[in-house]
């Protein structure tokens, strides 16, 4: 389908063999463009999100050595783990007990996301979670800035270029959430310079911005000497223009680890109560899981030991076989970003036919292809994980038919770690307790950059045992 709007061109498409072609064939001729890069440069700034080129290879390379250490994954299970045992659990329990009461189900899985990533991109726990659940003043600027950011893809009466001179409405409220975000994220590296610089770097550390501090000021000194690229950072000095490179990658990483990971797992918990039997299947895989730990006598310093049943080991998440495949369909009907764009460099013709001009946006819509019946067949509505089953073993899908986490040289990097976070959380909530959505509840979509429910899940908690 193809669109035209002032001053520019789209082309919509949900067929694979374009996705494909787009995403991978043609990958140079395709890019994020500067459409795209300006509408999110004041929040992401020239993170690997947000950048073509140079830029963006760098941080894929270095994000790509990072993802795939043991040390990482370890990691990512310890904190997720703690935050399970320490503080969702405890929330859930309380409320077990407040029979007639309902708690945001989303709210608390965006809580949960916003601890972990931060824990791994800053080395910061900012205690959403804790039982008062408090507010935290960077999350609620990040969701604003978000939001606001979005709002300029659509912002046409008034354009946004305009709101953002006078400094009214959104663009307002983006600039508030920006001093905010920007105000935290220097403190934060400032402190890590400090710590180095004072001889308490000398123990690694885990979190992102430990791992990228080192190639930074490298990389900062590439980019102002390579003519081809526009980043801000060029009319910096020294450590102010690493700090500014260092702020634009972990924010990318707290969108990418925070509302991708919460807003899939909500709508998770809203089909399995919509579809009790892929629940028992799931149950009875956990607790045969759990049985097999039993019946073996041993216990890895990963699962926690101690009666901490609910807590897995990533072997054991492993040979979770069902619940892969069960994620894997929620994000295929509920996928937590919804679309993407790319914009052509060149004059050419997609693998249907479909001429597109350079400076054409091809925007593939991963929401309609996942409720596309040719792509899934006559019951592409139902929810039915074994779909992505074979003799009982969980088989991925192709990513240019099912996009969820991207494809070609963009794929997601962070596609393994998500799932294991969100088997993690699945498991353990699923094997502990029940969950019954308020009666009456519209479960709405809030089509944003990434896909959560409006009005959230308000849920009664009820123990399994």
């Amino acid at each position: 389908m193809r669109i035209v709007v002032p001053g520019m061109e789209f082309v919509e498409t949900a067929n694979p063999a374009n996705v494909e072609y787009v995403l991978k064939t043609k990958f140079e001729d395709y890019t994020k463009g500067e459409w795209f890069r300006s509408n999110l440069f004041d929040v992401f700034g020239n993170g690997m999100l947000n950048v073509d080129g140079s830029a963006w290879k760098l941080q894929r390379k270095v994000a790509m050595q990072e993802f795939n250490t043991r040390t990482l994954r370890v990691f990512l299970v310890q904190v997720v783990q703690s935050e399970l045992k320490s503080r969702m659990v405890p929330i859930l329990e309380s409320f077990c007990d407040k029979h007639e009461d309902h708690i945001d189900l989303q709210d608390l899985l965006l809580r949960f996301t916003f601890d972990t990533i931060c824990q791994l991109a800053f080395g910061m726990d900012f205690g959403g979670l804790e039982m008062s659940l408090p507010s935290i003043p960077f999350a609620k600027a990040f969701d604003d800035a978000v939001i606001n950011s979005t709002l300029r893809f659509w912002s046409t009466i008034p354009p946004w270029k305009l709101k953002k001179y006078f400094n009214i409405g959104s663009e307002k409220i983006l600039k508030d959430s920006l001093s905010v975000i920007n105000e935290f994220a220097s403190t934060v590296i400032q402190t890590r310079r400090k710590e180095i610089s004072n001889g308490q770097g000398d123990h690694p550390r885990l979190d992102l911005l430990s791992r990228f501090m080192h190639v930074a000021d490298e990389a900062v000194m590439g980019f102002k000497q390579d003519p081809t690229l526009k980043l801000d950072i060029r009319n910096k000095a020294g450590d102010q223009a690493s700090d500014l490179f260092l702020r634009d990658i972990v924010i990318s990483f707290v969108l990418a680890g925070r509302d991708t990971s919460a807003s899939g797992l909500t709508w998770f918990f809203w089909l399995l109560s919509q579809n009790p039997r892929v629940e028992s299947a799931i149950l009875r895989e956990i607790q045969a899981t759990i049985a097999s730990r039993k019946a073996s006598e041993t216990k890895t310093s990963e699962n926690g030991g101690g009666d901490d049943e609910f807590l897995f080991s990533f072997e054991e998440l492993k040979e979770m076989h069902y619940l892969s495949a069960a994620l894997t369909e929620s994000m295929r009907i509920y996928p937590p970003v919804p679309d993407d764009s790319k914009e052509s460099e060149v004059d050419d013709v997609l693998p249907d036919g479909t001429k597109v001009c350079k400076g054409t946006r091809i925007s593939f819509q991963i929401y309609a292809m996942g409720r596309n019946q040719h792509i899934w067949g006559d019951d592409f509505l139902e929810f039915r994980p074994e779909r992505f089953l074979e003799d009982g073993v969980f088989v991925p899908p192709s990513p240019f038919k099912y996009p969820v986490f991207f494809a070609g040289p963009r794929i997601c990097i962070g596609k393994d770690m998500a799932m294991i976070q969100m088997k993690l959380i699945a498991a353990a909530l699923i094997y502990m307790y029940t969950f019954e959505v308020r009666q009456g509840h519209r479960v709405q979509y809030d089509w944003n950059l990434t896909m959560k429910i409006q009005e959230g899940l308000p849920v009664r908690v009820r123990r399994r045992r």
